[in-house]
């Protein structure tokens, strides 16, 4: 209950920052058709008419939207949870295998979900309905053999397993035109998703847990029939809304970004050249409301010989700040269509890719030894009955929800996020966590190792939501279809990994798996800092050392985080950037505003040459 009403104030809350956001910075969303240059008048565009418009889908867009960014994800998550809930308790104390026999075949289980995942890369939707429907059988199978028949449990508990089905609801969401022409929204959107898994791994620890204890391994059996059935209809809706209606339209139709279409040149929203602003002049110069324009405490001192246009401009910037923060920000007008339309571009995959799907793997590896050790450990070291280890899983699993969409969803999780942990120092941040609580669960104090090995779980579902929005982030929708599984192929690769040895490495020494899994994490988060901190000052010395960036455009890119920076020197190296960020293209208007900043700055100079004297 306290995770769903977090989630639901975390993410209103994320729309309430939404709004604020886009109505504050209306210097980022422009209401011009991309078609059309934009000139230093465009600055005054009015703050209403930058808000991401709902209204401006139709109804088969938004259930689309919502098919693959809750309803998926959620009963993914409730589907691939609940067999841990059964499945190594019914093992151990129905059929009384020892624990080398139940790793052996809750790694088979995870190396379903591989399956699933690698066969995703090349029919998405295929595989994601063919391992559903495996899953919905397999769990017949275990109520109908559950007690008598030993394989047919087993073999129905491990069909489960293909009903590993995220990397397709993710690919869905990527392809979304409503929302793939926009970079900050596919990113909110990426973590929404996310959280739908959390929320529904934690109804599954919850229902499973309750259920099994009132009506057994059937109930719970009973439950996954029922979940998986609602994830094959989701999918069959989906399917159907996306046959009928397959073109959804750009979720804010005013946003240049919205009209970049894959194979559209992104030069189109060059900053207008002369003849653009002869034209455009005349009909967006009044964007300011004549009552303002005429109020004494607003109006800039006059320009004479300036024209109307910096009449009016002049008057906006003398209320909303400097001529050159205005500059300035208009230079995120220039930058925002080459990050947008990095989502629709044919770019590939590229080596920093690679290294992040490896990075969901060694995330995984820590958690995965937990829940292959966990209940062995707890119950020999510290001699508690699988009751309350049951009950401690399930409550770190909710703690790590709650923690997770909290950080990234809510409006001070978000600011605290960007001012102190911007990427990717979330990523270092989540795998140093991680790290340091698998070496906190080695100290034989019972209590110590609870809060140990509730943080470690809440910084594995928060690094599970950050390093699914980056991958999303600074990967396009055609080289996702290929990343997006593979990311999943490498966590349940690991998982399978952990499972075999975990048990194996816990006969050798107790704590051995988690300094085994607490030592991989660290060298990887070594490499891994290494690899991006090369990686960001290359892109800084490349975008610098380029002579034919417009200054404002370069500073800009400088204050970037590392997922923003990736996509826009990727852009850069396409040759996407020739355009409105080049000094040659800077329109007449932007000319004349510096001109201004500079008889300013000659003035007050002036003026304290002249004080100094007297």
């Amino acid at each position: 209950g306290i995770t769903y009403l977090v989630t639901a104030v975390s993410i209103k809350g994320d729309e309430l920052f939404e709004q604020e956001y886009f109505h504050n910075n209306n210097n980022i969303r422009m209401s011009k058709p991309a078609d059309q240059s934009l000139t230093a008048s465009d600055i005054v565009a009015d703050d209403a008419t930058n808000d991401i418009k709902d209204d401006a889908l139709t109804f088969a867009d938004k259930a689309k939207m919502f098919l693959c960014i809750y309803s998926l994800p959620y009963f993914y998550g409730a589907i691939t949870t609940l067999p841990f809930v059964y499945f190594v308790i019914h093992l151990r104390f129905t059929f009384n295998l020892d624990w080398v026999d139940i790793g052996g075949y809750v790694a088979c289980y995870q190396a379903a979900g591989v399956t699933t995942n690698f066969f995703t890369i090349f029919i998405p939707k295929t595989t994601h309905f063919v391992g559903t429907s495996l899953g919905l059988i397999g769990s017949i199978v275990v109520v109908v053999k559950s007690n008598d028949d030993k394989m047919a449990f087993i073999l129905g508990t491990i069909a489960v397993g293909f009903s590993e089905s995220f990397s397709s609801a993710q690919l869905l969401l990527k392809n979304l035109s409503c929302v793939n022409k926009d970079i900050e929204l596919m990113s909110r959107k990426l973590k929404i998703q996310y959280a739908s898994v959390l929320l529904g791994m934690t109804s599954a620890y919850f229902l499973g847990g309750t259920i099994y204890d009132a009506y057994g391994i059937n109930g719970v059996a009973t439950v996954l029939i029922i979940v998986s059935a609602f994830e094959l209809l989701s999918l069959l809706l989906y399917v159907l809304l996306d046959k009928f209606f397959p073109d959804a339209p750009a979720l804010d139709k005013k946003s240049p970004s919205a009209n970049v279409d894959n194979g559209d040149d992104v030069n189109s929203h060059n900053l207008g050249t002369d003849d653009n602003v002869q034209k455009q002049g005349s009909t967006k110069e009044m964007d300011i409301d004549e009552s303002e324009a005429q109020d004494p405490t607003t109006q800039a001192p006059p320009r004479g010989g300036r024209g109307s246009m910096f009449g009016r401009a002049s008057v906006f910037m003398f209320k909303r700040g400097s001529v050159m923060d205005r500059i300035f920000q208009f230079g995120s007008n220039e930058i925002r269509p080459a990050l947008d339309s990095f989502g629709t571009s044919d770019i590939g995959a590229n080596f920093i890719n690679y290294v992040f799907v490896i990075t969901s793997g060694v995330q995984c590896v820590t958690i995965g030894f937990s829940y292959a050790i966990t209940p062995i450990f707890m119950v020999e070291e510290f001699g508690i009955s699988t009751t309350v280890v049951g009950i401690i899983l399930a409550a770190g699993g909710t703690g790590g929800s709650i923690f997770s969409i909290f950080v990234t969803l809510s409006k001070r999780g978000q600011s605290f996020l960007k001012t102190y942990f911007p990427s990717p120092y979330n990523i270092f941040a989540a795998l140093g966590g991680v790290a340091v609580c698998a070496y906190i669960v080695t100290i034989p104090v019972f209590p110590v190792y609870v809060a140990g090995l509730m943080c470690l779980m809440a910084f594995n579902d928060f690094g599970s939501v950050v390093l699914n929005d980056i991958n999303g982030t600074i990967t396009s929708s055609k080289a996702y279809g290929t990343i997006g599984p593979l990311g999943q192929v490498a966590r349940r690769g690991f998982d399978v990994v952990t499972a075999i040895t975990g048990p194996v490495l816990f006969g050798v020494y107790a704590r051995l798996p988690y300094l085994v899994a607490g030592s991989i994490t660290v060298l990887w988060l070594v490499i891994l800092a290494v690899v991006i901190k090369r990686r960001m000052d290359k892109s800084d010395e490349k975008i610098s050392g380029d002579n034919s960036m417009r200054g404002s455009v370069v500073e800009e890119f400088k204050r970037m985080s590392f997922a923003k920076k990736e996509v826009m020197k990727r852009q850069h190296k396409k040759g996407m950037l020739i355009g409105s960020t080049m000094k040659s293209t800077i329109p007449e208007g932007i000319e004349e505003l510096e001109e201004i900043e500079e008889e300013e700055s000659e003035e007050e100079t002036k003026e304290e040459i002249e004080s100094s004297d007297v």
